[in-house]
């Protein structure tokens, strides 16, 4: 079966995937030289405010550490008085989403931005 693929299939899968760059160009945020904290502030910030996640991911500055602490606390992802771990940065560790899974929202609902209050 294999022996038997032409150059036509090259050419269509070529194609197919050719017809896929306008979508991921518009339509998936740009995330190089971001942290995984930073994304999540992205995702939060899209569904919150109810824009596209493109123009949120291109409002957002780059943030330094105590930013990305700041904007979790503002968009619930940790309380104001929560500890964290690992010396208070949001990349050494924290208590992400206390407040929801207090409330019943299970951690994967946290993550994946679904739920906020």
């Amino acid at each position: 079966m294999i022996g038997s693929i032409g150059w036509g299939t090259y050419l269509f899968f070529a194609v197919v995937n050719a017809c896929f760059l306008p979508v991921i160009y518009f339509l998936y945020p740009e995330t190089a030289r971001r942290s995984l904290e930073e994304i999540d502030l992205i995702f939060a910030k899209g569904y919150l405010e109810k824009t596209s996640y493109v123009r949120a991911a291109r409002e957002l500055p780059f943030l330094s550490d105590e930013e990305i602490e700041r904007m979790a606390v503002e968009y619930g992802f940790v309380e104001g008085d929560a500890e964290t771990v690992g010396g208070g940065s949001v990349g050494g560790g924290r208590k992400a989403g206390v407040r929801m899974v207090e409330e019943g929202v299970s951690e994967g609902e946290v993550g994946r931005g679904l739920k906020f209050e």
